[in-house]
């Protein structure tokens, strides 16, 4: 069995087998290579998921989902290309949500696009060209590298991108547009 949130916060024990969530939101690993100030998931020793375990909650499943591959930073489990690509034999959609260090090695874009799976990657922008903002949210001046991964999904063809932003009130504003 599985928990989720229900209704104003509480937990509701939800069996794979009878899932009815449209989207399952998954932590492939609890690593990341950033140390954001507004991280959710500050804990980084819990152990990787295993695939063996992905796969059969995949099969299990009993209708097609959309995984939103998370983390720590997804692209940082050592079998993040297989997750896709298991998801995807099973019938399944992938998403994924990244800080953009890995896909800024545009060999590593290219092995997501050579999955041969539509994934829609979602690249986190907090500075948007503002290394400050970069420096103050994420502890890094990011901004190059951000642009890196987004030109090479680009490139290599990853044409379902989101862009996402945490925005702080006085601060980052100006992200949005």
């Amino acid at each position: 069995k599985e928990f989720a949130s229900g209704e104003l916060g509480s937990k509701i024990e939800v069996s794979v087998d009878e899932n009815k969530f449209p989207v399952i939101y998954v932590d492939l690993t609890h690593r990341c290579n950033y140390d954001c100030n507004f991280c959710y998931n500050p804990i980084r020793t819990l152990p990787d998921i295993s695939l063996e375990y992905f796969e059969e909650v995949c099969v299990r499943l009993p209708s097609r989902v959309i995984f939103r591959f998370m983390g720590g930073e997804p692209t940082m489990h050592p079998q993040f290309l297989e997750f896709i690509t298991t998801a995807h034999k099973h019938k399944h959609m992938v998403s994924f949500v990244s800080n953009g260090t890995k896909v800024a090695d545009r060999s590593f874009a290219q092995a997501v696009k050579d999955t041969g799976v539509p994934v829609i990657a979602t690249l986190s922008m907090n500075g948007g060209l503002n290394n400050d903002w970069y420096k103050f949210i994420d502890n890094k001046e990011a901004k190059e590298e951000k642009l890196l991964a987004l030109k090479n999904m680009n490139d290599v063809g990853l044409n379902r991108i989101a862009i996402t932003a945490i925005v702080v009130r006085g601060l980052n504003e100006g992200v949005i547009p």
